[in-house]
């Protein structure tokens, strides 16, 4: 191959007038650089040039160096590299769908690598990698830098025909190429339905709108590991994985918009291209997949009755009755007046909160909290599955209106003082450390050479962890390194925390049931499903939650002083009993999920080691150690209110990003339609150019006769539009037999 020496500077300007005139769209690059193009031109939502962009580049004095072209949506090219084994792969690809016709290749160097150039459908989207060392330039990938550019190793790049095997001037028009052969866009397309056309921003709308159903919600963690796993092209696993999750969301398994969420955070993550990211791709991936769904009714079909007989019963709703599947009692995002009057302490605890003007939920989970603050650790919940679990309770309260979490906290305060030296209230955690570290303390403590010297003790047993701003904890969680989250799940369960192998001067370690610590997260409406949305990594389920706002709050409540409230003395190991009808309920529940014939709620698998814990610090707060049933009907409503909240939180996120996502959707798909028009107009031009030129070379003819030199791929474009544009062109005119030549030669 040629080499050029650092005096030769190549004259694009001429040659990309000459490759507009043919078909092409030229783009400047620097000198002997293979990037980067003008913004905007390349990618799926690029423009082609045209000779006024042409034009303006040179004013720019923007044509001195290399020169690319972005190939048309109807052309691809087959780059093979052999110094990265391409010949292997190509040979690979000749022997699953045959030789290859000779055609034009754009090439620096001579040892067999180089892209080489063929026709394909309007539309047809390929395997970006198909084979080791072989890549396919398209219109919404990649671009070729071409003669007379010098590459960066100054070798000069030249346009080979390979029927001669000799250097040519310039590529053939686009028409002029050779088409792919159909087994390879058969085998090579993302999707084999070719012959389906893409949806309409219109039909991709209507799709969401319609698949709302959440069968089998759990199902969408699939989509999240594909995602999560991805290897190879990124265009191509938005493509796949958007055809994959519209086809279970017409299924019913989850509703099109969770589905459409995943991938669009997905692609903004991964998608370092601003053109592509923010373009019209990731709109046509949806506007392709949609149309691959509703052209295959019978697979989505068979999927829906493949759920609908796995045999799998969820079990019901607290507040369904499990026999006639009617409602009992409306549950409600606040706790019902007939909770308040069940007992004294409940109907005090809420005419403090309305004194104080506060939430009555809010203040009830605070106090709560403090009850078990106020606990020995050494008091746990029976071993009824599994072993002995910790009473530490977390909670959480979501204010939407940005107001009353922490005055809520401090009503339970006043409600619950104390006095007691080994508590820490309130812990302000900074980091999962800095958590335990609120146990420990300087002590003086003699040494075996019978000095004293100051050492880290635990000298707290209990403390309580309060977070204001929410937001903050999922900032912690999100830095790399932290261990919040991780020391929170351990400490709910009362697991060992910290390092207890560590060096002596650097050891904080919490031994099991060793401590006690509550927990009060508070929470804006618009931060709450951060907290919610870490299902798989076990969190949300920890929390139980109540609203800062109290739709039946009554000013004129009086004071009613501090909860006749006195803890528990520090006592041996105990465990909490618990009425025999109650453990067996919790037993058979266990047994249907380890059977797996009852499927519950991801973020309700902790759902009865929640109400144990809410049961325990009511029977507490009353002064009991043990649970009976009337325990076990407050905590289940406690709850029940609690998933009411939260599953409004994850709903008011998921309409907030529905608002970004339909505007970006919109402005995606209309992006990728306006490009998919532009395509299509090119396409009928060229058709309708060969059309007129054989009707010139042949002489005047009926419509079907001139349609003949249409090859099959391309007849997917309306007749009528061809015709009528060759009309408009005045390259033909029509006639009683059908069409003839015009007044223009094409």
């Amino acid at each position: 191959m040629t080499v050029i020496d650092d005096t030769t500077t190549p004259l694009t300007r001429e040659v990309a007038d000459a490759l507009l005139r043919s078909g092409w769209s030229p783009l400047p690059l620097p000198p002997r650089a293979k990037s980067e193009p003008p913004k905007g031109y390349t990618g799926y939502a690029g423009k082609y040039a045209t000779a006024q962009d042409v034009a303006n580049w040179d004013a720019r004095g923007q044509w001195g160096g290399n020169i690319a072209i972005r190939l048309p949506p109807d052309v691809v090219g087959v780059d093979v590299d052999v110094y990265h084994d391409g010949d292997l792969g190509l040979a690979e690809l000749v022997r699953k769908y045959g030789d290859l016709p000779p055609t034009v290749w754009s090439t620096s160097r001579e040892d067999g690598s180089g892209i080489a150039l063929f026709r394909v459908p309007v539309g047809t989207t390929l395997a970006t990698d198909p084979a080791q060392g072989i890549d396919m330039i398209q219109a919404h990938h990649r671009y070729m830098v071409v003669w007379p550019s010098i590459h960066p190793e100054a070798r000069l790049y030249q346009w080979i025909d390979e029927q001669s095997n000799e250097p040519i001037d310039a590529p053939p028009s686009p028409d002029d190429l050779p088409d792919l052969p159909w087994a390879w866009v058969e085998g090579l397309a993302i999707s084999k339905s070719e012959a389906v056309a893409a949806a309409t921003p219109d039909e991709v709308r209507e799709f969401i709108a319609s698949h709302t159903e959440q069968l089998a919600p759990a199902a969408l963690r699939g989509v999240r590991k594909r995602l999560d796993t991805f290897v190879g092209a990124r265009h191509d696993t938005l493509v796949e994985v958007s055809c994959w999750a519209l086809r279970e969301a017409a299924a019913g398994h989850y509703a099109a918009a969770a589905a459409i969420d995943e991938i669009a955070t997905w692609w903004k993550h991964v998608m370092d291209d601003p053109v592509r990211r923010d373009g019209g791709e990731f709109g046509s991936a949806l506007m392709w997949a949609v149309a691959q769904v509703k052209a295959e009714p019978e697979r989505v079909a068979a999927m829906r009755l493949e759920r609908a007989t796995q045999g799998h019963t969820a079990a019901p709703p607290a507040n369904v009755d499990p026999e006639t599947g009617e409602i009992i009692k409306a549950s409600g995002r606040n706790l019902p007046d007939e909770f308040w009057r069940a007992r004294p302490a409940l109907e005090h605890i809420r005419t403090a909160a309305h004194n104080r003007l506060v939430s009555a939920d809010a203040v009830l989970l605070a106090v709560l909290a403090r009850v078990v603050m106020l606990t020995p650790p050494s008091v746990v919940l029976p071993a009824i599955v599994g072993g002995e679990v910790s009473l530490n309770l977390f909670v959480s309260i979501v204010d939407p209106s940005g107001g009353g979490k922490t005055a809520s906290v401090n009503v339970a305060r006043d409600l619950v003082p104390h006095e007691r030296l080994d508590v820490v209230d309130p812990i302000l955690p900074s980091s999962g450390e800095g958590l335990i570290e609120a146990f420990f303390d300087f002590v003086m403590e003699e040494g075996d050479d019978g000095k004293q010297r100051k050492v880290k003790k635990q000298t707290r047993t209990a403390g309580l962890a309060f977070v204001d701003e929410g937001q903050s904890l999922l900032s912690q969680a999100d830095r790399s390194g932290t261990t919040i989250m991780e020391t929170i799940r351990s400490a709910w369960m009362g697991g060992d925390l910290g390092q207890h192998n560590a060096a002596e001067e650097r050891k904080r370690w919490l031994k099991p049931h060793g401590y006690r610590l509550s927990m009060i997260v508070g929470f804006q409406l618009s931060y709450a499903a951060g907290l919610i949305t870490d299902g798989e990594g076990g969190t949300p389920q920890r929390f139980t939650f109540a609203l800062a706002t109290d739709p039946s709050l009554d000013p004129y409540a009086e004071w009613p002083g501090p909860i006749p409230f006195r803890s528990h003395p520090t006592i041996g190991r105990r465990a909490i009993d618990f009425e025999q009808v109650l453990i067996d309920d919790i037993r058979e529940r266990r047994i249907g999920r380890s059977r797996g014939t009852i499927i519950v709620d991801p973020l309700d698998t902790h759902a009865d080691l929640r109400k144990m814990k809410l049961a325990a610090a009511l029977a507490v707060l009353d002064g009991r150690l043990d649970v009976n049933t009337d325990d076990w009907a407050l905590a289940e409503e406690i709850d029940t209110t609690s998933c009411s909240v939260r599953s409004w939180a994850v709903e008011y996120d998921r309409e907030a990003r529905a608002i970004v996502r339909r505007s970006a959707v919109a402005l995606a798909v209309e992006r990728e339609s306006a490009v998919e028009d532009a395509a299509l107009a090119r396409s009928v031009t060229r058709i309708a150019h060969n059309v007129a030129r054989k009707v010139w070379r042949d002489g005047e003819m009926t419509v079907a006769q001139a349609w003949r030199t249409v090859s099959s791929r391309d007849r997917l474009v309306d007749q009528d539009d061809v015709i009528d544009l060759a009309v408009a062109r005045k390259w033909l005119t029509r006639s009683d037999v059908g069409v003839a030549r015009g007044a223009t030669k094409p």
